[in-house]
């Protein structure tokens, strides 16, 4: 290789030193900017996976929230459906203590009066007839032959009693003991004047709705059917039926007073 001083510089095939600087020199500025560039272009897809991070973050959040939100919003739903039907509850329960209580009133002062009469007259006493059952100052006649409900109803009359009205639980439970068969007995009570409204035959239908202060219908009675307006007992529990069905029957009055002279 051959060298040649010009003027100061070395040359070699007509390049000079300085040019070769100049080009080194350019090359470092490129390679600089373009290393620059990266570092900015990766700087700028750091930044942009941090936004998109931060979205996500945030989206994760408000659906969070709204989550939470509507799960609150569905507790207090519930817990106002739950308060309305325990009020509900609570209104059939006193409107049923307030029956009871008015039947349980009715039969003290229809009982008192016999312990009135009893005291006035102290040779006498408390009597059924022969074949009746007597509770609490009532007899009750469970008869051995069936008939129709209002043909059972009629010969209750004709013995000066009618079909059994059920005031109070306890009648309830001392008639059970003698309908223990798979026999059914007609009772006092009827939707015959209005569907689906049961009546005891010894109120007016204005005070029918007395009748829920005592409940002993079967599961799933009374059944709505078409036609079956006259309730009967069987098992201890109480069905409806169709009033033309022949059943026994349990008339009741009240007790009268004997003499104990005989």
């Amino acid at each position: 290789m051959e060298l040649n001083y010009v003027n100061g510089l070395l040359t070699d095939a007509g390049l000079t030193y300085s040019n070769i600087n100049e080009h080194r020199v350019h090359d470092q500025i490129e390679t600089s900017n373009e290393q620059m560039e990266k570092c900015m272009q990766h700087t700028i897809r750091a930044l942009q996976k941090n936004q998109d991070s931060d979205r996500k973050l945030w989206k994760t959040m408000l659906t969070f929230i709204i989550i939470l939100g509507f799960l609150h919003l569905l507790s207090i739903a519930i817990m106002l459906t739950l308060s309305v039907h325990q009020i509900n509850h609570l209104k059939e329960v006193r409107q049923t203590l307030n029956s009871q209580n008015t039947s349980l009133q009715n039969y003290i002062e229809r009982q008192t009066t016999y312990i009135k009469v009893f005291a006035e007259f102290g040779e006498m006493f408390v009597c059924c007839p022969e074949g009746w059952i007597m509770f609490i100052y009532k007899c009750y006649y469970v008869s051995k032959t069936t008939e129709t409900w209002q043909n059972s109803r009629n010969l209750c009359k004709a013995a000066g009693a009618d079909l059994v009205i059920i005031d109070f639980n306890e009648e309830q439970d001392f008639l059970e003991q003698y309908t223990v068969n798979q026999s059914s007995y007609w009772i006092g009570l009827t939707d015959i004047e209005v569907e689906g409204q049961w009546c005891w035959v010894d109120r007016p239908f204005s005070n029918c709705s007395s009748v829920k202060g005592i409940d002993h219908w079967a599961k799933g009675e009374p059944s709505k059917a078409g036609g079956e307006n006259c309730a009967a007992m069987k098992y201890a529990s109480w069905y409806d039926r169709h009033c033309t069905q022949m059943n026994y029957r349990i008339c009741e009055k009240k007790a009268s007073l004997c003499s104990i002279k005989g």
